[in-house]
């Protein structure tokens, strides 16, 4: 789990990627209620715009820090999650679950994605996210279709 902050102001905002962003990792937000990849930014400040506006498709999730502090200035905002930007590759999860009881969990790799929409994926027969997956549904007494992402850190981050 990275690292997190929830903020609801531009004040809140600075504080909380100043506290969360080392030489090491990289800062993300989004807001807490959202749909797909709508709001959610990776701040960026080593990218080279040039680069992002000629090399990278219009829908980056990149951004610097002024231009997230230019946006978010303009008007309230809502609530965001700040938090550590984990790398790694990215699962969608798909479980079956009867009141915390697990009957099935699928692992996907997403290896294509288009608006934060997995569009390409293969399975896989990890057992650290199928554990994983079933301690959350366990703890939670999940229960029906439940969807969980992850993402698979390099092992140094352990």
């Amino acid at each position: 789990m990275p690292k997190y902050k929830v903020v609801e102001n531009i004040d809140q905002f600075k504080l909380a990627v100043e506290e969360l962003n080392t030489e090491a990792k990289r800062v993300c937000f989004k807001p807490s209620v959202s749909n797909g990849s709508r709001g959610f930014r990776v701040i960026a400040n080593d990218m080279d715009e040039h680069d992002l506006l000629f090399n990278e498709k219009p829908n980056s999730t990149y951004i610097s820090y002024n231009d997230a502090l230019r946006i978010l200035s303009l008007k309230p905002f809502p609530e965001l999650l700040v938090t550590e930007y984990l790398p790694g590759e990215e699962y969608s999860v798909d479980c079956l679950a009867n009141h915390g009881e697990v009957k099935l969990i699928v692992p996907r790799l997403r290896t294509k994605m288009i608006n934060g929409i997995s569009v390409e994926g293969e399975f896989v027969d990890d057992k650290n996210i199928i554990t994983y997956c079933s301690e959350i549904i366990k703890e939670l007494q999940l229960h029906g279709n439940i969807g969980i992402q992850v993402k698979d850190l390099p092992r140094e981050n352990f």
